[in-house]
């Protein structure tokens, strides 16, 4: 069952459904959020066993009863435009840190960027770099949000 959902579009135009519930045999999942496209598989299984693939609070992917699996692709390009925009917020980290440190300001700044980087865009980064090249192996469907 799925349960009550919100469609929502980011800047880029992605669209985005998140479910406040959605029950699987005993099993409720709760405030979850997929991409609308992979949305469209998931309620073409209702009724029928079907396997969700979760990345933390995300769907992922679908394994639909004739063994297609559809998956939530995310572009290289998101990736590329994290690490640019980071080296920006890196420049103006390390500047700060310069100004306060002696010789430890290029480490200092290097780990605060990168512990930056992972609280903004972790997930979007382990999704690109971990979950997307596994479903792929396993012989999925690719689908943009």
């Amino acid at each position: 069952m799925l349960g009550s959902a919100a469609v929502t579009r980011n800047a880029a135009g992605k669209s985005f459904v998140r479910y406040d519930t959605i029950e699987i045999g005993d099993h409720i999942l709760q405030k979850v959020t997929t991409a609308q496209s992979l949305e469209d598989f998931m309620s073409r299984g209702l009724g029928h066993p079907v396997t969700l693939y979760l990345a933390g609070k995300n769907i992922v992917g679908v394994k639909l009863p004739g063994g297609k699996i559809y998956y939530w692709s995310r572009s290289m390009a998101t990736l590329v435009f994290v690490l640019l925009m980071g080296l920006g917020f890196g420049a103006a980290i390390y500047g700060g840190i310069a100004s306060v440190t002696n010789g430890m300001a290029p480490l200092i700044a290097l780990l605060v960027y990168w512990g930056l980087l992972y609280l903004m865009f972790g997930s979007e980064i382990q999704h690109i770099l971990k979950v997307q090249p596994v479903l792929k192996r396993l012989g999925g469907i690719p689908l943009k949000s």
